[in-house]
């Protein structure tokens, strides 16, 4: 029988590596390989250059980082999602009781006038489309044109 193996308080420990030790041996061998991969591909631009009889090329210089995005219009879903909220808390803020917001259909547009077109996610959730019918939506194809919304 062997001796157990024992260790000293300054070895590592036996068993499996922990996940952050065998990410970070597997980002620097990522990062070499591209390393690599650059200075075959310098070398052998200068060795055909030389063959050729022009100058050697030096490497370029790493590519500044992209220019940040342009900041999002007002107008953007978001930036109406955020006007509309500051709306509702100011409404909130000046009254005892939260305001009810209605959205009528005009009913004469073609928008309100489309049949249901089945496939959408709100179709085939109704009992006629095979569906359990919880959603209780209209057509996702059926969008009023001239749809308004009222406080009540």
């Amino acid at each position: 029988m062997q001796a157990p193996l024992k260790r000293r308080s300054d070895q590592r420990p036996f068993g499996p590596k922990s996940l952050a030790d065998i990410q970070k041996q597997w980002e620097m061998q990522v990062r070499a390989r591209a390393q690599r991969k650059v200075d075959v591909s310098v070398i052998a631009a200068n060795i055909r250059r030389e063959l050729q009889g022009s100058p050697a090329v030096v490497p370029r210089p790493p590519r500044p980082p992209p220019p940040p995005p342009p900041p999002r219009s007002l107008y953007s879903k978001a930036g109406k999602k955020k006007i509309a909220d500051a709306q509702l808390l100011l409404l909130l803020a000046n009254s005892d009781k939260p305001p009810k917001i209605t959205k009528y259909r005009c009913g004469a547009c073609a928008g309100c006038m489309r049949h249901e077109c089945g496939a959408c996610g709100n179709c085939r959730d109704k009992k006629r489309f095979g569906g359990p019918g919880s959603r209780k939506q209209a057509c996702s194809e059926r969008r009023c044109l001239y749809a308004h919304e009222v406080l009540d």
